[in-house]
């Protein structure tokens, strides 16, 4: 998740009707904006920041101790940075949930297998605009009053 997302939204980002641990919080903050009291940085999981490497005189700057921070630069390879700092962290499978400019950055740069977009009964007429996804391969189920679609990325399936 970004740091707009985190400001506007102030998510929790936590499993609900789950039993069990909850997964690691991973939060684009490049500049280092988001404060301690945002909900992402509550006890209630790890957490951890992938920052610019600019900031890293910041390092030290009060964080909780289920929060940690990783520098990368952002200005070169950004997804092989934040892919080989999961990597070394265990991380195997990451769901991405964000706004918009992340969203589409990882959709973009190709950094997806597949999609899984939920649509309500309710309509909203102001927010963040979804990502498009030009995509060939879908499949479509209903859960009650709401459609889950599945769209799979057959750049990445067919390599």
């Amino acid at each position: 998740m970004g740091t707009n997302t985190v400001i506007a939204d102030d998510p929790e980002l936590t499993a609900r009707d789950w039993k069990g641990k909850n997964p690691l919080r991973v939060i684009l903050d490049r500049n280092l904006k988001l404060k301690n009291n945002q909900k992402v940085f509550n006890d209630k999981a790890e957490t951890l920041i992938i920052a610019d490497t600019y900031n890293k005189d910041q390092e030290n700057r009060g964080l909780k101790s289920n929060v940690g921070i990783e520098f990368i630069d952002y200005s070169k390879y950004f997804y092989t940075q934040l892919l080989s700092a999961l990597h070394k962290r265990n991380i195997q499978s990451v769901i991405v949930e964000g706004g918009e400019k992340v969203l589409n950055s990882f959709i973009k740069s190709n950094n997806w297998d597949e999609a899984r977009i939920f649509y309500g009964s309710m309509n909203f007429y102001a927010g963040v605009k979804a990502p498009v996804i030009n995509v060939k391969d879908l499949k479509c189920e209903s859960l009650g009053d709401v459609k889950l679609t599945f769209i799979k990325n057959s750049e990445v399936f067919n390599q």
